[in-house]
């Protein structure tokens, strides 16, 4: 599973990719599923505002965004 989100702050990006390989070699790779979760107004921005925040905000800010990335993977799967 792969995510990104971009500085544009349209949305979160989830793929789903499987790899094999020949010893440590990539030898094939296939896009199985991907999904785009946009992002709400008030979420967009917020997400824009955390480098404004202080160092504890940002701590609670990275944990809450990391907890809705993990809620977002497992509707993913």
């Amino acid at each position: 599973i792969g995510l990104m989100s971009g500085t544009s702050l349209d949305g979160l990006d989830i793929a789903a990719v499987a790899f094999e390989f020949e010893g440590v070699f990539l030898k094939k790779h296939s896009l199985l599923h991907t999904l785009y979760v946009p992002y709400e107004e008030s979420f967009k921005q917020w997400l824009a505002s955390v480098y404004t925040m202080s160092s504890r905000e940002m701590i609670a800010a990275d944990r809450y965004y990391g907890t809705w990335l993990g809620e977002q993977v497992a509707s993913f799967v």
